[in-house]
Formats: C-alpha cells, structure tokens, sequence
C-alpha cells in the first residue's frame, strides 16, 4: 500500500516538475522562478510525511495539490470539507518551512519547523482531521 502511494506522489512530481520549473521570474506579479531542488525537496518532504504517517497510524494520507509558491517556494495544500492545510517548503535551506491549516472549526495549527525529520506535530494534527 504504502510503495502505491509513494509511486503516486513521484508520478505527481514528474507531471507538474515540467510546468513548475519553466516558469520565469516575474511569472505572476514579483515571484521568483521555481528550481528542481526546491521540488525535490517538496517531494521528499510529502514521501517523508507519508511514510511517517503511515508507519504510526497505518493509514494513508491524501496526497495533496503541489504548486507554485512565493518567491520560489513550493506549496503542498490539502483542501477538502474536513480541513485545509497548507505547507510552504522554501527554496533557501536556511529558511524554515512554514504551515497553517483549520479543521473549518477550532482546531487550527500555524507554525515554522525544519522540514527535515519526523514532525509529529503536524502527523498528530492530520489524524486529528482523519
């Protein structure tokens, strides 16, 4: 199951690697062009966080719209009728990752982190959502 999803994820980032990585700067307002490294990094991130999840909850995670951030960064976003989340995976290493995300009631989570490693914090938050 879990091989099926990571075979989605890196299908998904093939498909869209060719549209996001010729996009110029300035392509919408005064954004920066996208680099391949950056949605490397994306992609291990989501491979990371799915392993992780399934390997804590056996359950797969939703594989979420990959896109064009600001100012190089790659979004991971989550929208459906239970929650939204939005990841931003930065092009520069020294900048943290950012997130926000809402259950569409109370149960909301806003913060930086490294994107490297477990983040049990946003895996515990997901099941939440589950």
């Amino acid at each position: 199951m879990l091989k099926k999803l990571e075979k989605q994820i890196n299908d998904k980032i093939k498909v869209i690697a060719l549209d996001i990585v010729f996009l110029k700067d300035n392509w919408f307002n005064s954004t920066k062009s996208y680099k391949l490294k950056t949605l490397n990094k994306a992609r291990l991130f989501l491979l990371s966080l799915t392993r992780d999840f399934w390997n804590i909850y056996q359950q797969e995670l939703e594989i979420p719209l990959i896109v064009p951030g600001i100012d190089g960064d790659i979004d991971l976003e989550w929208n459906n009728k239970k929650f939204h989340l939005l990841v931003s995976i930065p092009e520069d290493n020294k900048t943290l990752a950012g997130l926000y995300g809402n259950n569409r009631k109370k149960d909301e989570i806003k913060y930086n982190f490294n994107n490297d490693g477990l983040n049990v914090k946003l895996i515990a938050w997901l099941k939440r959502q589950a």
